[in-house]
C-alpha cells in the first residue's frame, strides 16, 4: 500500500523539481533563443505588413478616376463617335472614316 503513494510522490516530486529546473533547461536547449527569435520575425513581418498595406493605399488612390459628370459626348465630338452607314451598300462604317470600309465609296 505504501509503494504506491511513495511512487505517485516521487513523480509529483519530479514534476515539481522540473517546473523550478525549467529555465535551466530552457536555457540547455536553447528554447528561450528560438522563441525571442521568433517574437522578433513576427514582429518585423508585422511592420512589413503595415508597410505593404500603405502602399497598396497610395497606389489604389492612384489609380482611381475622378467622376466629372461629363457625358461621352460632352468629351467627345459626336461625329468622332457615331459610326455611319454607307448609303450605297449599306455596310456600318467605323469611326473617323470617310470611305466605306466595304465598297470603297466615299461617305456622302
Amino acid at each position: 500500500m505504501d509503494k504506491p503513494i511513495v511512487i505517485i510522490g516521487l513523480v509529483l516530486l519530479a514534476f515539481l523539481v522540473f517546473l523550478l529546473l525549467r529555465e535551466l533547461q530552457a536555457w540547455y536547449w536553447k528554447i528561450n533563443e528560438r522563441i525571442k527569435l521568433q517574437k522578433e520575425t513576427i514582429e518585423l513581418l508585422r511592420s512589413i505588413d503595415i508597410k505593404l498595406d500603405n502602399q497598396a493605399k497610395s497606389k489604389n488612390e492612384e489609380n482611381t478616376f475622378q467622376i466629372t459628370g461629363k457625358t461621352v459626348n460632352d468629351i467627345y465630338d459626336k461625329q468622332k463617335i457615331v459610326p455611319w452607314n454607307c448609303k450605297h451598300c449599306h455596310t456600318l462604317n467605323t469611326i473617323n472614316e470617310s470611305i466605306c470600309e466595304k465598297c470603297g465609296k466615299e461617305k456622302s
